[in-house]
């Protein structure tokens, strides 16, 4: 599935990094990433023009990526939502095609929000066995749900689930991908936050050490 960015995400889309010349995937105008990337957040470096300040180039650069990410976050849970609603009513029409008994195995799915602060929107299936029990199906490690998920589900559930999984399960791993990006420029900005450490000091410390143990 590709996906597109949706209407109301076009206003941060022209902020975005990704539309200027030096992100685009075009080979012609496209620079080395990182060239790319220092340029961006130097053209954004000055935070009081009047001063003349200038922001550590590092950390605009994680300011700007970290903003970029929000808004493609903003941008999967837009699709998230129109898949759920889509995959909902194609699974309720066939269902009244069926003539489905009202004992069957209802399927279904659900975009749930974040369990934590900081943490992921989730795309998880359920069935509704009886009115007022939901049992939701376990996925696995996987960012998809495979056959064997729906294995209580009936034959037609099963079969519009597995088509759904397509869209759904790129939404997962793309989601998974930007919070690992996120968890790993939280560490890289306590890093760059420390001062580098020297051999000089690293020898001063050692004979330190050793005097107190002598």
């Amino acid at each position: 599935m590709t996906f597109t960015r949706p209407d109301a995400q076009m206003t941060k889309a022209a902020e975005s990094p990704k539309n200027r010349p030096e992100f685009s995937g075009d080979p012609e105008t496209r620079g080395h990433h990182g060239k790319g990337w220092a340029s961006y957040a130097n053209s954004r470096a000055v935070a009081d023009p009047a001063s003349g300040d200038h922001e550590p180039l590092s950390r605009q650069a994680m300011r700007v990526m970290a903003e970029w990410l929000d808004q493609e976050q903003d941008a999967l849970r837009i699709h998230a939502e129109i898949e759920e609603v889509s995959t909902m009513l194609r699974l309720r029409a066939e269902r009244k095609r069926q003539g489905a008994r009202a004992g069957c195995s209802r399927l279904g799915v659900r975009m749930r929000s974040p369990r934590r602060p900081g943490g992921s929107f989730t795309l998880e299936w359920f069935l509704v066995d009886r009115p007022g029990r939901t049992q939701y199906l376990p996925r696995g490690r996987g960012d998809r749900y495979n056959r064997p998920a729906f294995n209580r589900a009936v034959p037609w559930e099963r079969r519009i689930a597995l088509e759904a999984e397509r869209p759904l399960g790129a939404i997962r791993e793309r989601l998974r991908l930007i919070k690992d990006l996120e968890r790993r420029l939280q560490e890289l900005q306590t890093l760059l936050a420390q001062p580098l450490p020297s051999a000089e000091t690293d020898s001063e410390d050692e004979t330190i050490r050793e005097g107190r143990a002598s």
